[in-house]
């Protein structure tokens, strides 16, 4: 196995020594459904450290992501470990996507991401996280570190770099190791990235090495697993999205309409009259919509 193999795993082992020792309960370890959190997994275990897998309802996710992270979790139950639905909440209620779209009067944007922080990041309010992060994913991941104290939304890196420090964490003096300490004891919550530094092609060859199952929409010609809708893809694989699940296009275009009912009960003026004109914006459909309209964060409508 790889160098960074046995360092994605000594991070790890890192962070579930912090959750043990300075909050007494085991680090909990982000899953998805997609390969980056199927080979977190995998170092987890090869860790030899208690975690609870845990999987944040988004609510869109696809009938084969919910699949396959049902079967894995019952494998992995089987095999002693605790694995958790973690349900969302807005404002003290269970919510869904089609809940908050009405709620937040503005479908989600690129620039207005509600959806993320409610529905899929909420796992971070607890003490130590691991994460499926990569470089290689994007730009903006590549600015991300091992090892990071999470303060609401912002992220601090701890500058700890596993090639350079001595891993043994505990009787230790090493500074970055230290501040590590010093943050959880501040009661920071710190999220640990242990696969950050691999490449997309040694993600598929230990997918490949270890025989692990993979969700079924990679077998479908998706490169990556994420929510059905998601303005983060491209049009194109939106499109696909809505085609080969083509319930959540119907769930999408009625969470618009009541959207545009709470909309007209607050007097917003719209161009839009239906669920279907306010899908067909999203979708930014150019033939229909040539004045693309435009929202801020309170969901008032702008040109």
């Amino acid at each position: 196995m790889s160098d960074k193999w046995d360092e994605a795993i000594e991070i790890f082992t890192l962070g579930a020594e912090m959750s043990l020792n300075y909050h007494d309960e085991p680090i909990k370890v982000c899953y998805s459904g997609g390969k980056d959190s199927d080979v977190l997994l995998e170092v987890a275990k090869a860790s030899g450290q208690p975690f609870i897998l845990s999987y944040n309802v988004t609510t869109v996710d696809s009938p084969d992501t919910m699949r396959h992270i049902k079967e894995v979790f019952r494998r992995e139950e089987q095999n002693g470990i605790e694995c958790q639905f973690s349900q969302p909440t807005y404002k003290g209620k269970p919510t869904t996507m089609w809940k908050l779209i009405p709620i937040k009067k503005t479908p989600p944007t690129r620039l207005i991401r509600y959806c993320c922080e409610i529905l899929k990041e909420h796992a971070l309010n607890e003490k130590v996280v691991a994460t499926g992060v990569r470089w290689a994913e994007s730009t903006q991941r590549s600015t991300r570190s091992p090892i990071e104290t999470l303060a609401g939304t912002k992220r601090d890196k701890v500058g700890y770099d596993p090639t350079s420090s001595q891993m043994t964490f505990f009787g230790n003096d090493n500074t970055a190791e230290r501040k590590i300490a010093e943050h959880c004891e501040m009661g920071k919550k710190t999220a640990v990235n242990p696969i950050i530094k691999f490449s997309d092609s040694e993600i598929w060859n230990i997918i490949r090495e270890q025989n692990i199952k993979l969700n079924d929409m990679y077998y479908k010609g998706y490169e990556r697993v994420g929510c059905i809708g998601c303005p983060m893809a491209s049009v194109e694989i939106r499109y696909k999205q809505f085609a080969d699940y083509p319930i959540f296009k119907d769930r999408y275009i009625r969470a618009f309409e009541e959207m545009l009912k709470t909309r007209t009960a607050i007097k917003s003026q719209l161009d839009w009259q239906t669920g279907q004109e306010v899908f067909d914006w999203w979708m930014y459909d150019k033939n229909l919509w040539r004045n693309q309209i435009e929202m801020n964060m309170e969901g008032e409508t702008t040109k």
